[in-house]
């Protein structure tokens, strides 16, 4: 049998990186470049009388910018709804502008983003544009043609999960861990989440450096009952505060001799070679508050964050994990539901009612 083939659209306006993007496709033995363009129209008239899987969609070009193409991309989804949808990769400078509109094309529904290199294209900063690229590839790939799982002893592992006794002790805190779409799924849960209850919500998203600082200012403009900020070298938790973990480095909770917890960053190496590291944030914070937590692992590529979840559950935590359906990876919530580790899977409009009702039971209202 022939193996399928992801058929791909590139848009750029750089006739060289339009070049490298193509040599890196055609390489991949998962892709099939269809065509390059330019600029987005011309895009979206392919887009609309063919059949694509996705588009390495640059953010800067002429004309429409890359957020407008995935805007319109969305309508062409819409109007074609029976068949799958076209999935973007947004291909991003590392500056400030291009940062803040990758965040806006991720919260409008982009699959991923990979950093464009900066300067010339030296080989070396095209080995680490193609094995991050490879990587989102792989992953979409598993999700437009996903191989089946064997669903009933999922089934079983997610009963047997439910069936485990909780400590009935007040939580402490909220930790979150993501990372494909991890951004669009916080935007999701946190404003009407902040509007339920006032517990310290920390959340670790794999991002480089200069896009947490950002995703927490466009958080704060959503959520007006918490204050949102990009965590800091032993900082204090506190109620009706939500920390972001900085792009680049782990995030660690520790609690001090004065009894209060506070935060601590490293770039120590994790297992999974991702940062911030969900695994690390997830074991601090088992140890760091004195009762349990409510940790949600969402949509994300990897495994990252199941062996932390052991932790979190020994000390009493209660455990969401983001449904295939709604998370744009099934990987990392995927990972967990496998493990055995996770109380129950929801979709993520589901998650904030959730949350409310067990921090009502655990304090007794």
């Amino acid at each position: 049998m022939t193996e399928k083939k992801l058929k791909v659209l590139i848009v750029d306006d750089s006739v060289v990186f339009r070049n490298v993007l193509s040599e890196i496709v055609t390489r991949n033995c998962r892709c099939e470049l269809l065509k390059s363009f330019g600029e987005g129209r011309e895009a979206l008239e392919y887009i609309e009388n063919n059949n694509v899987d996705f588009v390495l969609l640059d953010i800067e070009l002429p004309g429409l910018n890359g957020v407008q193409v995935l805007e319109q991309i969305n309508q062409i989804n819409e109007k074609q709804f029976r068949n799958p949808p076209v999935e973007a990769i947004m291909v991003s400078h590392l500056s400030t502008p291009g940062a803040e509109i990758t965040i806006k094309a991720l919260e409008t529904g982009a699959f991923d983003f990979v950093p464009k290199p900066e300067g010339t294209y030296l080989p070396k900063n095209i080995e680490i544009l193609k094995a991050e690229l490879y990587d989102k590839i792989e992953a979409l790939y598993n999700k437009r043609f996903p191989v089946s799982r064997a669903l009933n002893s999922e089934k079983r592992i997610f009963r047997k999960t439910l069936s485990g006794k909780h400590r009935i002790a007040e939580f402490k805190a909220i930790v979150v861990g993501a990372s494909t779409g991890g951004p669009k799924a916080v935007m999701t849960i946190i404003p009407p989440l902040s509007r339920m209850i006032n517990l310290p919500m920390i959340i670790a998203i794999h991002t480089p450096p200069i896009f947490s600082g950002l995703f927490a200012e466009n958080l704060s403009r959503r959520v007006s009952n918490y204050n949102v900020i990009e965590s800091i070298d032993n900082g204090i938790v506190e109620n009706n505060t939500i920390y972001i973990a900085q792009g680049g480095k782990n995030l660690l909770l520790k609690r001090s001799s004065d009894g209060k917890v506070r935060t601590s960053m490293n770039t120590l190496p994790s297992e999974e070679k991702a940062f911030p590291s969900v695994n690390a944030l997830f074991r601090s914070a088992a140890t760091a508050f004195d009762g349990p937590v409510i940790a949600l692992i969402l949509t994300g590529m990897g495994i990252d964050g199941t062996k932390g979840l052991s932790s979190l559950k020994r000390n009493g935590g209660y455990i969401i994990a983001q449904d295939e359906k709604t998370s744009i990876v099934w990987g990392m919530p995927g990972s967990a539901v496998a493990s055995g580790i996770v109380d129950t899977v929801l979709s993520l409009g589901d998650i904030p009612a959730e949350i409310l009702r067990r921090v009502k039971e655990n304090s007794g209202f």
